[in-house]
């Protein structure tokens, strides 16, 4: 994020004590910075601030005491807002040689100042301080305070990065006189030496960086992905098996990230747990393959601090219907067949059963088709209408709702009486064989008989 200024403003009035400013209008989010410069004995600097905007805290991140209590220049921050816009700033501040002060808002910022660079009292007629070498998009900022005389300052300039521009400057002539002006220059690198023009004079200097607000690092979840396997086990007919509930845990090693390093992801592991299916002989269930989705927010990892991305405990829930199959009663008559053979009648009934099952079925879907056809009737009449309303626009849409759940009722019947022809193809193959088998005995037990009468 690129640092942008909002603007500037020199103190108020000529003060003696208490000096105020007020802050520039503000649309956004953004840092102020009021500095204030002070000479006596008893209070040279603030020991509180105060506002007539949003009025919260306000932190003095610099003090430079140049003259053991004499003199001395202060700088104070915090976040501003539209809130604060035209507010006045009061420094609390006993003073009785005179006071300058002056303020600044920048939007973008890391709301500190570092590379903080203070002066003792620079002697008259020296003019000049060394700088700073400035991070990318980072502004240099210098204050110089003249303390005992209302001095301008002019014609500030780095030797590497030329002429910086003057935020503001507050001369008073309160008291002993003094004047606090503020200059400044976004640049990348080394300004080099600082030099200024003005009536010599005593000054105490600050130097500064601001940098911009940090971007964050992003470090994005991709999906995962897993696949159940097993062995496909075929249900007795009239089984059920119950699908528990499956759970499973992510684990890996908290991650302490520094800047440019690299987050490496440990191998996870899950548990599917669930209710065990006691299976007839023989059968099969499929095991369909499953999926899921690891979701989250992407974390912004701040540069310049050490932040901790913990990675906790996930937890997922398979879900479904429990396989309920139809149950056809066994009845003596067929076990009597597995023992002794012989009941062809049952396999015949059971063809009846699923002949009139078929019968029903396409009973349904023609009362279906009916259905459909005098939906569609209606949808042709509304159609035939203009589609003015916002009412016969919902019916039509409900009506095409109601179409296209008969089609899928009628497909879905159409799937049913394709299984239960393939059941009747199985059993009338299984009566084949059966009679088969049964005249085969007929005649052995005929040959048998004819060779005892032999």
């Amino acid at each position: 994020m690129a640092i942008s200024h909002i603007g500037s403003t020199p103190g108020n009035g000529n003060p003696t004590a208490n000096p105020t400013v007020t802050l520039t209008t503000i649309s956004t989010a953004a840092h102020g910075f009021c500095a204030f410069g002070g000479r006596d004995s008893s209070q040279a600097a603030p020991s509180a601030l105060s506002d007539t905007g949003n009025n919260t805290t306000w932190t003095k991140q610099v003090d430079n005491d140049a003259d053991t209590g004499a003199s001395d220049v202060s700088i104070w921050v915090r976040a501003v807002d539209s809130g604060d816009s035209g507010a006045t700033v009061t420094a609390t501040m006993s003073n009785t040689n005179g006071t300058a002060a002056g303020s600044s808002v920048f939007s973008g910022s890391s709301g500190t100042l570092t590379q903080v660079r203070t002066s003792d009292i620079l002697a008259s007629g020296v003019e000049t301080v060394a700088g700073l070498t400035i991070g990318t998009g980072g502004w240099f900022l210098i204050w110089i305070y003249n303390r005992q005389n209302d001095n301008a300052v002019t014609n500030v300039s780095g030797a590497n990065c030329g002429a910086l521009s003057r935020l503001y400057e507050h001369l008073s002539t309160g008291g002993s006189d003094s004047g606090l002006t503020c200059w400044g220059i976004q640049y990348d690198g080394d300004v080099g030496t600082i030099t200024w023009s003005q009536t010599n004079g005593a000054t105490a200097v600050i130097v500064a960086e601001l940098l911009p607000a940090s971007s964050g690092y992003t470090i994005t979840a991709d999906s995962g992905s897993y696949t159940v396997t097993g062995t496909d086990a075929n249900l007795e007919f009239g089984r059920e098996v119950a699908a528990g509930a499956g759970s499973y845990l992510v684990t890996g090693t908290d991650a302490n990230l520094e800047h440019g390093r690299e987050l490496v992801a440990d191998a996870g592991s899950y548990l599917i747990s669930g209710t065990d299916a006691a299976l007839e002989y023989g059968r099969e269930i499929t095991a369909d393959a499953g999926a899921y989705l690891i979701t989250g927010t992407d974390a912004d990892l701040v540069y310049g601090s050490t932040y901790q991305l913990a990675a906790g405990v996930g937890a997922y829930l398979i879900t479904g219907t429990d396989a309920d199959l139809t149950y056809a009663p066994v009845t003596s008559e067929i076990t009597r067949q597995k023992t002794y053979g012989g009941g062809d009648h049952d396999y015949a009934a059971r063809v009846r059963h699923w002949w009139d099952e078929i019968e029903r079925i396409q009973r349904e879907r023609r009362e279906k088709d009916r259905a459909a056809e005098e939906a569609q009737r209606q949808l042709a009449e509304l159609e035939a209408k203009k589609r003015q309303t916002k009412t016969l626009a919902k019916r039509r849409e409900k009506l095409e709702e109601r179409i296209d759940e008969y089609r899928a009722e009628t497909e879905a019947m159409a799937a049913q009486i394709a299984e239960i022809q393939a059941q009747i193809a199985l059993a009338e193959a299984a009566i084949e064989a059966q009679l088969a088998f049964n005249a085969a005995r007929r005649r052995a037990a005929l040959f048998m008989m004819m060779a005892a009468t032999q």
